[in-house]
């Protein structure tokens, strides 16, 4: 993802209203050269980009992971991050992620996963996890959505967007 969203988001963010105490998971999308503030409402196409804020609430670490329809999972990480796949939280309000993530043409939903955490979680625990919920919900992510299980740590809490794609 190119950082111009990143920088349309800050500034968006900069000028909107902000939300205090909780978690909180929103999400901004970019299509051809235009930054809006996503809804899980839209239906999204492979292309768009996505940038993902987070209000941590006390926590130390964030980690942001997906699940499409066949049960493919996605852990998201920084570059620099190399055995965790969690993100350290920024003091203050919300805050972008360091990195936004691409929508493939696969057709389909998508969930969207982020993990508020005391401990920094890796990809192994996240994939497992996903796996273990995906199947219990019996592949359905609408299902999943609405329960799923404890995360991997313990006292972590658990916010999801389900991001509707059109068929390609």
């Amino acid at each position: 993802m190119q950082g111009d969203i990143r920088e349309s988001v800050s500034q968006t963010e900069a000028d909107g209203v902000r939300t205090k105490g909780g978690v909180a998971l929103e999400f901004y999308y970019k299509r051809d050269s235009t930054v809006l503030p996503g809804s899980v409402a839209e239906v999204y196409r492979g292309g768009d980009e996505l940038q993902f804020v987070y209000g941590g609430a006390g926590y130390t670490y964030v980690t942001l992971a997906s699940i499409d329809v066949h049960g493919l999972v996605s852990v998201y990480r920084t570059e620099e991050e190399s055995q965790t796949v969690s993100v350290a939280v920024k003091p203050g309000e919300r805050q972008p992620f360091p990195f936004g993530v691409s929508l493939d043409n696969s057709p389909g939903s998508e969930l969207f996963v982020l993990v508020y955490s005391a401990t920094a979680l890796t990809s192994e625990s996240m994939i497992n996890w996903m796996k273990n919920g995906f199947s219990k919900a019996s592949g359905n992510l609408d299902s999943l959505s609405n329960s799923l299980p404890q995360p991997p740590s313990s006292g972590a809490k658990v916010k999801s967007l389900l991001v509707r794609k059109a068929k390609a």
